[in-house]
This record gives C-alpha cells, structure tokens and sequence, in this order.
C-alpha cells in the first residue's frame, strides 16, 4: 500500500508540458469537429463511442508521456533536438534562391534564429527587460549572418568575373568557358539545439576553388545573450585540455593513417612548415549533439589539402 501510495503521489505531482497539452487539445478541438461535421441520427451511438474511445487514447498518451520524460534520463535526453518540447529558439531557411546561367550556378540558403512562439511570452521565466535583450541578441545575430552571405556571395561573384577575364586573356574561348562547371553555395547545419543553446555553422564554397570555402560558427546562449565559449564548456583550464586531447587525436590518426601529415606535430610533415601550436579564445568549434565542442581546422590550417578540414571532439 504504501508503494501505490508513493506512486500516487508521484503521478499527481507530474507536470505536463505545456506544449504537448496545447497539441493534443488542438488535435482533440480537430476531431470533434470531424466528429459533428459527419455525424448523423442513424450513427449517434457509434460516433460518440469512437470520439470517447479517441479521448481516453490521447489522454493515456499524455501520461505515458510525461511520465517517461520525469523518470526515463535516457528517454529525456533523446528529446533534446525536438524543439516543442525544450528548445528555446528554432533555426529556419528565411531566403533561398538558385539562379543558374551559361556555367555558373548559385545556390543560397539563409538561416535564421527564431524564438519559439510558445516560449517568447515567457522566455524561460525572463522578465520583460530581459526578454527584449534576448530578441535583439537574436535579431543582431540574423542580420550578422545576412550581411556575411550578401557580401560573400557578392564577393565570389566578382573573383569568378576576375578568373573569366584572366582566362580569356591568356588564350582562353568563351566556349571553353562555357564548359566549366563553376558554381557558388551557401548552406548551414544545426549542431546542437536544446534547453537555452543553439549551435549553428553556416558554410560557404566555390566549387572551382576550394580554398575559398569557409565556415561561420555560431554557438549561443538564448538565456544569457552570449556567444558560447570554450572556456564556458571546458573550464578554466580548456586550453591545456584542449590541446592535450588534440594531439592525442593526431597521434592516433596517423598511427591509423601512414598517409595522414600534421605539420610540426606528427606523420612525416615538414618541421619547417607551421602547424598547430595551441587553441585560444578565438578557435572554431561547434556542440555536437553530446554537448561536446568539436574544434575545427580549415583546410591547409594543419595539415595538408588532401586531408580536408580537421575536426577533433573535446570530451568533457
């Protein structure tokens, strides 16, 4: 008894989302109204047992529901990138366009932060001051990643135009460039999502030269308005973390890889040619979906061409 008791307990003190009550009661507002639309005096006593059996489903859903996300970590944690249930913010395509002509094609995609609906009138119990910084963080951000795809594709725009000249004029025909496959593209991926964190890396490249490609990353705190650190993930002591861990990885990989290079460090690399010497406050990274940052290294930053860029996942 005193087990179903603590039980009882415990399943009157559970919360149900707010999001999921606002779904589910959506769902239900629905089928009624499917319900009342088709009903007619000859079915009255079916419908109803159909529309009551369709209730008490959803209703046992809801418990089921709530009851793994307060008692199931792993159940919870598998939610992180669902963001209806505790996602503060949502990444989404605002513009996108493709324009193809002779050779050249581009293809943009601009993402852009946007604050669940839900979750705007209260922010995480933020006050309305607060609440306002956290759009304007968020806006500021928006109109950042829009100025750097305006100006890059802008910018690639005018060196292909420079490279076409330079190859008319060294004996290149317009017909030889017309069978050049040049082409532009701006694209983003979504690392991490969840709770007040949003991870974002907005990448740009130029298909007919490599070394221009480049990537912005984004790795925010919704609740304090700041650009997430290293420091902030790994501690006072990231950097000697960081490192330690870096080389480890490189050591591995060219043990794994005889044809892998890591300048300075490790492989059969020139010591003449600089490589990695250390992380700081300005390093790339993103959060993978364990939480954990991923240090990135362009292409040619450490090592050679052909190896590409060079990620290394930091386990806290």
């Amino acid at each position: 008894m005193k087990k179903i008791r603590e039980s009882k307990e415990i399943y009157d003190h559970i919360k149900i989302p707010g999001e999921l009550r606002q779904i589910v009661d959506n769902t239900l507002n629905e089928q009624v109204g499917k319900v009342n639309s088709g009903i007619n005096k000859f079915k009255d006593n079916l419908v109803v047992h159909i529309f009551k059996y369709t209730i008490t489903a959803a209703a046992v859903l809801i418990i089921c529901f709530t009851v793994a996300l307060n008692t199931n970590e792993v159940f919870a944690k598998g939610l992180d990138n669902i963001p209806v249930i505790n996602s503060l913010a949502k990444v989404l395509t605002i513009r996108s366009f493709k324009n193809v002509n002779d050779n050249q094609s581009i293809s943009v995609k601009v993402p852009g932060v946007e604050l669940n609906q839900g979750d705007k009138s209260g922010l995480v119990g933020q006050d309305k001051e607060k609440q306002e910084k956290t759009e304007q963080f968020v806006t500021d951000i928006n109109k950042e990643i829009e100025q750097i795809v305006n100006e890059y594709v802008a910018g690639a725009e005018k060196s292909i135009e420079e490279y076409k000249q330079a190859f008319i004029q060294t004996g290149g025909t317009e017909e030889e460039w017309k069978q050049k496959d040049i082409s532009i593209k701006v694209d983003y991926d979504v690392k991490y999502q969840a709770d007040d964190y949003l991870s974002l890396v907005l990448t740009a490249d130029e298909s007919w030269c490599s070394a221009y490609g480049k990537k912005y990353f984004y790795n925010l705190n919704l609740k304090e308005n700041t650009q997430v650190s290293l420091k902030d993930i790994l501690g006072e002591d990231y950097i000697l973390v960081s490192n330690e861990s870096i080389l480890s990885q490189m050591k591995k990989r060219v043990q794994e890889n005889t044809d892998y290079i890591y300048w300075s460090i490790a492989g059969n690399g020139s010591s003449d040619i600089e490589g990695f010497t250390s992380v700081d406050e300005n390093t790339n990274f993103y959060i993978n979906e364990k939480g954990n940052p991923v240090i990135c290294f362009d292409k040619y930053e450490i090592a050679p061409g052909f190896m590409g860029v060079q990620e290394f996942e930091i386990i806290k």
